[in-house]
């Protein structure tokens, strides 16, 4: 996917956040189980990937996943949850924003260089869902490197190429599609949302049930 490369960083799309939208559409999982807690993730070359929250819509869904240097942005901290309400297989995690509550989230229905963002975890906007393969991963139980494999696209890794994060055909030892968790705060809280307006779709993505065939020797 050439248009990684020349991916650009993500311009903010509102003003505000609609607090009240918001607080409805992203919920801290209290009952989750976490891996890791506002850990952050980070690429092969030692960036992190990070967040704005007024870079998606007025309920902080689509919004991009960004990389910059660890440490100088807001949005660098993560939830790797293994169980919980938007959970429930076995070996997968979903990924959670520590400052919106929204989980890492894939859509091969949108455009290149945009399959990768934060949505209501569960896949419905208004955060009415409860589990949706588009947000969940494989996982072997280490902090990597390890590659991101969403399950609902078969033979696609996350890919750090770029300033975004997008999705791209797995290839053994890609530096870009290599990923780890690090600074593991278990006691992590990270629950930010915020207030504005914006549009966005009204689920995360279709997808099947089944995973997808990884060809990169460690993944999630």
């Amino acid at each position: 996917m050439s248009g990684l490369a020349t991916a650009q960083p993500a311009r903010r799309a509102v003003k505000e956040l609609e607090q009240a939208a918001t607080n409805e559409a992203q919920q801290r999982d209290e009952t989750a189980k976490r891996a890791f807690a506002n850990t952050q993730i980070k690429t092969a070359d030692g960036k992190c990937l990070f967040v704005d929250k007024l870079s998606g819509d007025f309920r902080a869904n689509l919004t991009p996943v960004q990389i910059a240097t660890c440490g100088t942005t807001d949005g660098q901290g993560w939830d790797v949850i293994t169980s919980g309400k938007h959970n429930d297989q076995q070996g997968r995690i979903a990924i959670v924003s520590t400052l919106t509550q929204a989980c890492l989230n894939v859509d091969p229905r949108r455009k290149e260089g945009d399959r990768v963002n934060l949505f209501s975890c569960g896949g419905r906007a208004d955060g009415g869902g409860e589990v949706t393969d588009s947000q969940l991963f494989r996982f072997d139980g280490g902090n990597g490197p390890l590659s991101l494999v969403p399950g609902n696209s078969s033979g696609q890794c996350l890919s750090s190429k770029g300033h975004r994060v997008d999705v791209a055909s797995c290839v053994d030892g890609a530096e870009d599609q290599s990923f780890s968790f690090g600074g593991d705060q278990r006691n992590g809280n990270g629950n930010g949302n915020g207030n504005g307006n914006g549009n966005g779709t009204d689920d995360a993505g279709s997808g099947n049930r089944d995973g997808c065939n990884n060809r990169s020797t460690r993944m999630v």
